[in-house]
């Protein structure tokens, strides 16, 4: 005559269960060497403005006011006063522009 898995037999098998894969996965852990990985830190190109917007006086002034902040940032790149403020125009510029792939 057979017995049917009861509750407790199930859940005692898929405690082991999990026990078992989650024991595996954390001897697999990966060990990163930081001087091998890296980061670009270089500011991106600005997208160039189309149409009216290119017209505006604000854009030859942020194009300049870019270039500068780079310049500084190429002198020095743990400068994060420029960092904050090339972010600042970036988000700017996707909200005057709608290109938001900054």
């Amino acid at each position: 005559m057979k017995t049917q898995p009861t509750f407790s037999t199930a859940f005692a098998l898929l405690a082991a269960l999990f026990l078992l894969f989650t024991q595996t996965s954390c001897d697999r852990s990966k060990k990163t060497d930081s001087s091998s990985s890296t980061v670009s830190l270089e500011v991106p190109p600005l997208f160039e403005r189309k149409g009216e917007l290119s017209k505006a006086v604000e854009w030859e002034k942020t194009k300049a006011k870019v270039e500068e902040l780079k310049q500084k940032l190429a002198k020095n790149p743990n400068d994060l006063k420029a960092r904050l403020q090339v972010v600042t125009i970036y988000l700017a510029e996707a909200r005057i522009t709608g290109e938001h792939p900054y």
